[in-house]
């Protein structure tokens, strides 16, 4: 049986507890005032948006994804998925629409999911064996559509985490193994009959490295077939993201690591991107409860975050998102001081201040107006964050505005 990687080790992350350094910066939600408060909302002058570009691009490449899912318009399907993984076509956020015309087949031929887990950060999709025939059979009848090979393999792969569940690896069954190699090694057939970079396809490079979950010798091949994938698509963020997760010591890798990686990798991708590999390279790790920030370069990972925005080109929606993500990478890493020396408490305090300051440049200079939808708790979630990134100035009565130019502060007299 292989378990190459599959997370032997028991871990508890805090994932929404965070205290002591982290709230030395931010107040909690509980903690009363802001700007979300009817006696302060007048305060703050900001537009609402009800949508944004990056959320117009992404709704019409998922609703024509699903109606195609829904015809069974197989092969009209594969051709869409293919032109926009060869012409490398992105949504206004930057997302990669072959990617997600991937998860939204996923999603729409799944029979329910299985949650997020120690060593898969995103949830499974329950699919059934007639789906998995089903994309085979197309992938044998259509040889000249490589899509059907992805799509007939992720099926496989989703096939093979479901049966083995989100336990920790000591608690899982015999039978989830057993069912989880079948799986994979369908999937690893699969796939050696599509070649990524002769067909010069990201998505096919994806899975691939998707592979790299539950195979022999996993961690040998794992640099060059990121590097594959990342070369193939220079300006894609998923390549930096996952490859950090697959670089934490309950995978393969350490903390010195993945700091040498995410370095090189925004060496690569600078002319493409700036800085941007470097945060996508640490965004998870740093919430994943594994110990890494001591490693991480703080201005780095600074001017990566701002890279990121950059790419998204401060849509509202994508902001949303990042600045969400970012407080709660600040959350699960700052706290993280059992067992330190004091030297490195120390240095963890100094690169927790770091990421503060982060959170704070990114929510004031970047974000420009609200979308509602995109934040945790809508309209109130967004004024909370700005109150969060903007703490003393709120309480010293300033006022504040969200212009074209990011967040303006107004002192009173």
């Amino acid at each position: 049986m292989i378990l190459l990687g599959l997370c032997v080790f028991i871990f508890v992350a805090p994932i929404w507890a965070a205290k002591g350094i982290f709230s030395f910066f931010f107040p909690t939600p509980k903690d009363p005032p802001s700007l979300a408060d009817d006696e302060h909302i007048d305060r703050i002058d900001f537009k609402v948006v009800t949508t944004s570009p990056m959320q117009d691009t992404q709704d019409e490449a998922i609703e024509k994804t699903r109606a195609l899912v829904d015809a069974e318009a197989w092969v009209k399907l594969a051709v869409l998925m293919q032109q926009w993984d060869q012409n490398r076509t992105t949504c206004a956020g930057g997302e990669s629409l072959a990617e997600l015309a991937l998860n939204t087949v996923l999603d729409r031929v799944s029979s329910g999911y299985i949650q997020a887990s120690y060593c898969q950060y995103v949830r499974t999709a329950i699919i059934e064996d007639d789906i998995a025939q089903k994309m085979e059979d197309l992938a044998a009848i259509h040889s000249d559509k490589y899509i059907f090979v992805v799509l007939a393999a992720h099926v496989r792969m989703a096939q093979g985490w479901a049966a083995r569940g989100p336990e920790y690896a000591h608690n899982v069954s015999d039978s989830g193994w057993a069912i989880m190699e079948q799986r994979f090694e369908k999937a690893t057939w699969l796939l050696g009959q599509a070649d990524p970079e002769t067909l010069n396809s990201p998505l096919l490079a994806s899975a691939h490295f998707e592979l790299l979950s539950f195979v022999p010798d996993a961690d040998k091949n794992l640099d060059d077939t990121y590097h594959t994938w990342s070369s193939l698509d220079p300006h894609n963020q998923t390549p930096h993201r996952q490859y950090g997760y697959k670089l934490l010591p309950r995978w393969y890798g350490s903390s010195q690591r993945l700091h040498i990686a995410a370095q090189k990798a925004a060496l690569r991708t600078k002319e493409h991107t700036g800085s941007a590999a470097y945060a996508s390279m640490y965004l998870e790790p740093l919430r994943s409860g594994d110990f890494v920030l001591l490693d991480m370069d703080t201005q780095l990972f600074h001017q990566g975050i701002l890279d990121l925005a950059d790419i998204g080109r401060n849509d509202p929606v994508a902001l949303a998102g990042l600045i969400q993500t970012l407080l709660d990478v600040i959350q699960c890493a700052s706290v993280q001081s059992k067992g330190l020396s004091e030297q490195q408490t120390a240095l963890l305090e100094k690169k927790s201040k770091d990421l503060a300051r982060t959170y704070t440049d990114l929510v004031c200079q970047r974000l420009t107006a609200i979308r509602p939808f995109a934040w945790h708790n809508g309209r109130r979630g967004a004024l909370m964050h700005i109150t969060w990134a903007c703490r003393q100035a709120f309480d010293n009565g300033a006022t504040f505005k969200l212009s074209d130019n990011g967040l303006e502060t107004f002192m009173p007299d």
